[in-house]
């Protein structure tokens, strides 16, 4: 839950590559993604489960 905070898609994909870089090789990797407005109940709601 930190690449919605980051405004810039080359900072994101800069990140991304970072964490890739890191990873041993074969280990699994998982991606979560929120969606939605940003300042807007829904979101909000589901990140605070």
């Amino acid at each position: 839950m930190v690449l919605h905070f980051i405004h810039d898609d080359q900072e994101k994909l800069k990140l991304l590559r970072a964490i890739k870089d890191d990873l041993k090789q074969g280990a699994p990797f998982v991606l979560v993604s929120a969606y939605g407005q940003r300042d807007g109940e829904e979101l909000q709601n589901r990140l605070n489960i």
